[in-house]
């Protein structure tokens, strides 16, 4: 209906009413669930071990792309026997598993009331005594958490290395991790010192413990070409981690 006219001009002090949401600012919102602030943590027991990419242009790759276009085009399945190896094989690093310090009220000594805010000094302290160091953004340089809003209200927080992908309708966004990127990161994290670089006691660890498992999946192996596949796999990972391993040793 239309709105009444009027002469009178408009106060000094009036406040301007702002805009509302288009139709697409409504569709940039992300179907996600709401997930509180954190702030990742590093303990010197969890690591994760990582292999190299494959370069794409050693002997190895070129000569596994032909194998692999020549399977393609009669519809075979590859044998890993006919493939060369890259120069990247049985090649990798120890990179720290890091977690999340999550700042919410109630959660791991951190308080939250309307009138203050977050109080996380306890859960800081909480996380040193349980040997945790925590990353904090003014520490580390760099501000990794991005949050978005969501179409239920609230907000995610998530990573600066992860992509939010909107789905059509009703579906909950898609969300992509740049582990390239994110890789990156650690390794800058022990060469400027603030992680530092794996022990040789943990690094034996995770070896045994792979050991372990191939040694229980040895006699089923034979029977299960599937099993067989990725025991092949880790075979080639637990060299590639012996390697790793007496390299940081004897650095």
């Amino acid at each position: 209906m239309p709105l009444p006219s009027t002469s009178k001009p408009r106060p000094s002090n009036a406040i301007q009413g702002s805009l509302p949401p288009t139709a697409q600012s409504r569709r940039d919102l992300a179907r996600l669930d709401k997930t509180p602030n954190f702030m990742l943590k590093f303990h010197p027991a969890r690591w994760m071990y990582v292999e190299l990419p494959k370069c794409g242009e050693c002997a190895g790759c070129k000569h596994n792309s032909k194998v692999e276009r020549e399977a393609a085009k009669a519809f075979e399945s590859i044998d890993p026997d006919r493939l060369k190896p890259c120069v990247n094989d049985d090649r990798g690093e120890f990179l720290p598993l890091l977690s999340k310090l999550k700042l919410d009220g109630g959660v791991g000594g951190c308080d939250y009331s309307v009138s203050r805010g977050y109080n996380i000094k306890d859960a800081l302290h909480n996380a040193r005594v349980q040997g945790y160091t925590v990353l904090e953004p003014s520490k580390v340089g760099l501000e990794y958490v991005r949050v978005y809003d969501c179409v239920g209200g609230g907000k995610a927080h998530l990573s600066m290395w992860e992509t939010v992908i909107p789905a059509p309708g009703q579906k909950p966004a898609v969300i992509v991790a740049d582990t390239v990127a994110y890789h990156d990161w650690l390794r800058s994290l022990i060469a400027d010192g603030i992680i530092p670089q794996i022990d040789t006691m943990t690094a034996e660890s995770m070896i045994e413990s792979l050991r372990g498992k191939l040694a229980r999946g040895t006699a089923r192996r034979a029977n299960d070409p599937g099993l067989d596949l990725r025991m092949r796999h880790d075979e080639r990972r637990l060299r590639g981690m012996v390697a790793t391993a007496r390299a940081i040793a004897y650095a």
